[in-house]
């Protein structure tokens, strides 16, 4: 569901669309994907704005390396607006 999800939302921004893990530094161990899905809570709104609030939180956190880091999703849960966001 979340592959589906995301490749309508970035329909034409990415080729292909392999998961967020595939945009995360080492330091998630392939853990990301599982994490958004957790904090969506089962609504596909929730995970749309967790997702793009991680990459806004991404965006303009200053890095030399493209991959999402975990000071990305940090700044992403301070900024949040939207209620709890567990984990």
């Amino acid at each position: 569901m979340l592959r589906q999800v995301m490749e309508q939302r970035f329909r034409g921004v990415v080729r292909v669309y392999d998961g967020f893990n595939a945009l995360a530094n080492q330091e998630w161990h392939d853990r990301l994907d599982d994490l958004i899905i957790e904090s969506a809570r089962n609504s596909p709104q929730r995970m749309l704005r967790v997702a793009s609030g991680l990459i806004d939180a991404h965006a303009f956190q200053p890095s030399e390396k493209p991959n999402i880091r975990l000071q990305d999703w940090n700044a992403m849960r301070r900024d949040w607006q939207y209620g709890i966001l567990d984990p």
